[in-house]
């Protein structure tokens, strides 16, 4: 019998070290119940400013008409079918 040479998963030929840790102004987070937004507390219990995350864009989705005509011409579609285009930042 043949022994069968270990083969690494290709997976894991993906993997990298982790990044360096980088250590939070906070110790924990907890929802106001008021705002429904989050409030951080250090070590102390203290508030802390939240960090901030960057800018967010914004989604825009659009349903456009497809169809084909009878002759490629482009004229009125007899198909009414609809499409669905995204983008996200």
């Amino acid at each position: 019998m043949t022994a069968k040479a270990a083969v690494t998963p290709w997976g894991l030929t993906r993997v990298s070290e982790l990044s360096k840790m980088v250590e939070l102004p906070y110790t924990s987070v907890e929802i106001d119940p008021a705002t429904q937004t989050a409030r951080y507390r250090d070590v102390e219990g203290a508030l802390v400013e939240p960090i901030e995350a960057g800018k967010h864009g914004s989604a825009t989705n659009t349903s456009p008409r497809t169809g084909t005509s009878r002759d490629g011409s482009g004229n009125p579609a007899p198909d009414s079918d609809t499409g669905h285009d995204g983008d996200r930042d």
